[in-house]
């Protein structure tokens, strides 16, 4: 059974797909203010971030993704932290190489990342941990980095002054070193995340009641404040920053997520995502040098329909490798959905895509099968959706006033001229006409439901009318 909101298709951007928005840092003067007692007694610190330009060891100067830089009047920063990018001007072996730095009191603590190169335009995840056992870690894309600190403390208190707020994109109160490129889904926990934690959650969004969870902002929304989705409204100001300067995010995240991780490399391994039976997405024979893959589901239909021009399934799947490059089979069993041989599937990058592609492949008995998976804007990313051919009923208004007469209409049902039609109204009501018309007598949310068949396929299709 294939389940539709009629007026999604209408006003499709007036809620959050998948990764949803994001916001384009310049790397100048654009930065978020999250506040002063946000970070208190946090042990973990995550989020995804995409640099416009390529980082490495000849970075001439400091690049901040979040920090709390704070001088308590003896010359001494107490209880600050930083995720930064250390520059090749620095010298040293961190050239390059995020590190997380904070002040426990005012003894320095930090950690560098493996990695000492970042690609423009590429999304990585890094999430910066202190456990009250083993100390400071970090991840990079669920992965723990070579590098340890036994400091186990978590952030201090500040005094709450508003010169040691916590800012992103830029080295804390101070107008400097800012970050050229996107971030998000920024979150602050009380507790040390887990590695397994990490990995569950970090291509999914959260619910905002999470335990531990101190602050969240998905960087969805066009107000003038970053919007706090957890419970607790540490909602941040936005400096320098216009609605023109949000823009779609392309970072991995869906409503439900599963990985699978090898210590060597992926090659023997297969992933499904199975939410219900006949929808089941899956993928095999990795060939990578990533430790680790990911698929993501997105439960609603995407931000664009662009190059879509039939209707949708409501929802579609996503792939993450943790490794720029990579090549992998993929399976999508839609039978849940019902089928014909005509439906067609469609792919992209990632949500920031504008545009779908349609790729040449046929299904059988609801299946398709998707081999070499690489050709798709970079090779670690591709989104899919299934476009069918089954005729779906709309109706011709948006909303419909107690007494209208409400006609259900599809210009594609001329083309089923041995098609019989049933129709449900939700009241009690039902009807044999391709294309009728019904009076409702009482307001309320009624599904209507059309089975339509003919000598080629059988399809049942469920819409939501609001009646006012």
């Amino acid at each position: 059974m294939r389940f539709f909101i009629i007026l999604l298709f209408i006003n499709s951007l007036t809620f959050s797909q998948g990764s949803g928005k994001t916001i384009d840092f310049n790397g100048t003067n654009r930065a978020i203010d999250i506040g002063n007692q946000v970070a208190n007694n946090c042990r973990t610190i995550e989020m995804w971030f995409k640099p416009d330009v390529k980082i490495d060891s000849t970075l001439a100067t400091v690049v901040t993704l979040i920090s709390r830089d704070f001088n308590n009047g003896s010359g001494l920063s107490t209880n600050e932290f930083t995720l930064f990018f250390w520059p090749g001007t620095w010298g040293g072996s961190g050239r390059g190489k995020l590190q997380f730095l904070r002040m426990d009191g005012t003894t320095r603590q930090f950690l560098f990342s493996n990695n000492n190169s970042w690609e423009a335009n590429h999304w990585y995840h890094v999430a910066a941990t202190i456990d009250s056992v083993s100390g400071m870690k970090m991840y990079i894309n669920g992965i723990l980095q070579q590098d340890t600190n036994a400091s186990t403390n978590a952030i201090g208190v500040q005094t709450g002054s508003t010169t040691d707020n916590t800012s992103i994109a830029k080295w804390g109160n101070f107008n400097m070193r800012y970050f050229d490129g996107n971030i998000d889904e920024v979150r602050l926990w009380r507790t040390s995340r887990t590695q397994f934690q990490i990995r569950n959650k970090m291509c999914s969004k959260l619910k905002g009641n999470e335990t531990g969870l101190k602050a969240y902002y998905r960087f969805d929304g066009n107000s003038t404040q970053l919007k706090d989705n957890s419970t607790n409204s540490y909602h941040g100001t936005l400096l320098n920053i216009t609605n023109a300067n949000r823009e779609y995010s392309g970072a991995p995240i869906g409503d439900t997520s599963t990985y699978i991780y090898s210590s060597t490399n992926l090659s023997d391994s297969s992933l499904q995502l199975f939410t219900q039976t006949g929808d089941v997405f899956s993928t095999d024979s990795i060939r990578s040098t990533s430790k680790g893959i990911h698929i993501y589901k997105v439960d609603t239909i995407p931000n664009t329909l662009s190059g879509l021009n039939k209707s949708l399934t409501n929802n579609y799947y996503g792939v993450f490798l943790t490794n720029r490059q990579g090549v992998f089979d993929a399976k999508y069993n839609y039978l849940a959905y019902n089928c014909i041989p005509q439906d067609s599937i469609f792919t992209r990058n990632d949500n920031a895509i504008l545009n779908w592609n349609k790729l040449n492949v046929g299904n059988s008995s609801c299946l398709f099968k998707l081999p070499n998976q690489s050709t798709i804007g970079y090779s670690y990313r591709a989104e899919y959706i299934i476009k069918s051919n089954i005729p779906i009923a709309k109706f011709i208004a948006d909303t419909v006033c107690l007494g209208d007469s409400t006609m259900f209409i599809d210009s594609s049902l001329n083309t089923h001229i041995n098609s019989t039609y049933n129709w449900t109204f939700g009241d009690g009501n039902t009807s044999l006409l391709k294309n009728p018309k019904h009076l409702y007598s009482t307001s309320g949310v009624f599904q209507v439901r059309l089975i339509v068949s003919n000598s080629t396929s059988c399809c049942k299709d469920t819409i939501i009318k609001n009646i006012i």
